[in-house]
C-alpha cells in the first residue's frame, strides 16, 4: 500500500468515527463528551478548554 493510499484509509477511519460521535461539520470541537453545535462564541470555546460548561 501507498503512503497515499495509507493516508486515504486513515482519513476515512476517523471520519466514520468522528460520524458515530455526532460530528457533522468542522471545525469540531469537543471535550470530555460535551461538544458545542453551530457558530460558537470566542470566549465559549475558551470555558471548553477550560473544562467550564455553559450553555448559551
Amino acid at each position: 500500500m501507498s503512503y497515499h493510499e495509507a493516508l486515504a484509509v486513515m482519513v476515512s477511519e476517523r471520519v466514520e468515527a468522528a460520524h458515530r460521535r455526532g460530528v457533522t461539520g468542522v471545525p469540531a470541537f469537543a471535550r470530555d463528551g460535551y461538544s458545542p453545535r453551530g457558530a460558537v462564541p470566542p470566549e465559549q470555546l475558551v470555558h471548553l478548554i477550560e473544562g467550564v460548561y455553559t450553555e448559551y
